[in-house]
């Protein structure tokens, strides 16, 4: 019987629960061939382990999921706020006691010209613009747009939610089945059949390769999803304006990005482990907290350039006003860009980002 990290004497009863134990798939189906144990040699350790590894999972998902539910109700909601609806019923009701006497006061050829303009703009409004019309009433079309908002944050969260079960038992089944140690152990045999590699005097070039593998796998894994999210989902909306081609142009983007930064970050990564001894986790802290760092730099600069144009903002009253909050705030401004994003979706968007003086 294999040696567990308990006082048999004091738990009387845990002697009777090995067999019953050794019954649960706690253990993953392939193990590495040189992990030092093999067959049935599979230590009560490795067993809680898988078994609360398993569990902390579910418990985290169910949390999640638990929250999705009450946002699910929210999403719901049909009824328009009832405080909001009472202040933009004022403001309609303003607005049009000062729209009468301004039409009071015109000529019969002014009022052809803002019947012209009222007329643009309703074909404005008809478009896929998405902006209030604020020569009619606001209230009718805050509702049509809070039940738009409404049954689009439903169907994007019922989808995620999909995803995150998806994403569970996808989980569970990788860690039963071993697939982790499986694809090292094929990382090995790619090493060895094509470069000449062994596990013991290659390990970083061991470990790219099995990097690249996962990251790869991780990507197709992930890909019925990303598609359904973007060309179902968003496009059902209204939101989604990218095509094909630009979607998978992303993705190689991506991927490519991960091997050229993450491939040399994981080299000096394993370096700094195997000099540091016993304090290397002191020097990975270092490494990756000035890696961060230097993210935070060149991302704005370089990264974020490849896949969308960046172009200075005009100069003109939105800039001035935008500075100007930003001297108000104390926030230090010291770049401003417009960047086009309509290619790949109609969602209004802005963030600040940087570092330093960038």
């Amino acid at each position: 019987m294999s040696k567990c990290p308990f006082d048999a004497r004091a738990i009387s009863d845990f002697l009777e629960l090995q067999n019953y134990r050794a019954s649960l798939p706690w253990k993953a189906a392939y193990r590495q061939s040189n992990g030092g144990v093999s067959g049935e040699e599979i230590s009560c350790t490795e067993n809680w382990a898988m078994a609360l590894t398993i569990l902390f999972i579910v418990t985290v998902f169910a949390l999640e999921h638990f929250l999705d539910e009450r946002q699910c109700k929210s999403y719901q909601i049909d009824k328009f706020p009832k405080d909001l609806e009472e202040t933009v019923s004022k403001i309609d009701s303003e607005k049009g006691e000062t729209k009468d006497k301004d039409e009071s006061s015109k000529d019969e050829d002014a009022n052809g010209d803002a019947t012209e303009k009222e007329d643009k703009s309703s074909e404005k409004e008809d478009g896929k613009d998405g902006k209030l019309d604020k020569d009619k009433p606001l209230l009718p079309q805050l509702k049509e747009k809070f039940a738009k908002a409404q049954d689009y944050g439903y169907d994007k969260l019922e989808f995620a939610m999909y995803q995150k079960v998806y994403s569970l038992f996808e989980t569970i089944y990788f860690l039963l089945a071993g697939f982790l140690p499986y694809f090292w152990d094929w990382s090995v045999q790619l090493g060895y059949k094509f470069f000449g590699w062994n596990e013991i005097n290659n390990e970083i070039q061991i470990t790219l390769i099995f990097v690249a593998i996962t990251s790869l796998l991780g990507e197709v894994m992930s890909l019925p999803w990303d598609l359904y999210s973007t060309f179902v989902v968003e496009e059902k909306h209204g939101f989604n304006k990218q095509t094909k081609g630009v979607f998978f142009g992303d993705k190689i983007k991506s991927l490519l990005l991960s091997f050229v930064i993450g491939g040399p970050f994981v080299v000096v990564l394993l370096k700094i482990i195997k000099w540091g001894g016993e304090h290397f986790y002191i020097y990975t802290w270092a490494l990756t907290f000035f890696f961060g760092l230097f993210m935070m730099t060149i991302v704005p600069v370089v990264i974020m350039p490849l896949f969308n144009k960046y172009e200075p903002l005009e100069e003109g009253e939105l800039k001035k006003s935008i500075y100007a909050l930003a001297e108000k705030l104390n926030y230090p401004l010291t770049k401003l860009f417009v960047m086009d994003g309509s290619k790949r979706s109609s969602h209004s968007n802005a963030f600040m980002f940087g570092f330093g003086s960038n």
